[in-house]
């Protein structure tokens, strides 16, 4: 797929000058998506990027689905053995789970303010609003700062 975008090629140096003491170059097939740090295709690897996110969310659906039977068979064989079960509720994970990803938000709204205060203007400077700085997008479906507290030393 990669190499039949027609994006792969590239121009180099051949080495030597023509008759017009010119350099001579060569286009050359190259089929990664940067060389020695440098983009060679910015369309091919947003691309690639996108092939790869698409992987993404069923991965983790996946995982955490194996994760679930996983504990589920652990703490079945904890209680045959006659343990006492050491991995918590599959309830108690999942507001774990919430309370860590309202911990994160709060971090990236945090950054994203210190970013807009630290935004400073020199004199004869007009403050433009810059749309391209830090903006988080975060989900509403997280729990509030007091259920946080409650939950205390899970984390």
């Amino acid at each position: 797929k990669w190499l039949k975008d027609g994006l792969h090629r590239r121009t180099v140096t051949a080495g030597g000058v023509d008759k017009n003491g010119k350099p001579k170059f060569k286009t050359i097939n190259h089929p990664y998506l940067t060389d020695a740090g440098t983009i060679t295709s910015g369309t091919r690897l947003e691309g690639f990027l996108e092939d790869v996110g698409s992987y993404e969310d069923p991965y983790y659906q996946n995982k955490r689905e194996s994760m679930e039977e996983e504990n589920e068979r652990m703490r079945k064989a904890d209680e045959k053995a006659g343990r006492e079960t050491l991995i918590p509720t599959q309830d108690v994970l999942d507001q774990v789970e919430l309370a860590g990803r309202e911990l994160y938000h709060g971090m990236l709204l945090k950054k994203a303010r210190i970013e807009d205060e630290t935004t400073s203007v020199t004199e004869g400077e007009v403050q433009v609003n810059n749309s391209d700085s830090f903006k988080p997008v975060t989900s509403s479906t997280v729990p509030d700062a007091s259920f946080i507290q409650r939950l205390g030393g899970i984390f």
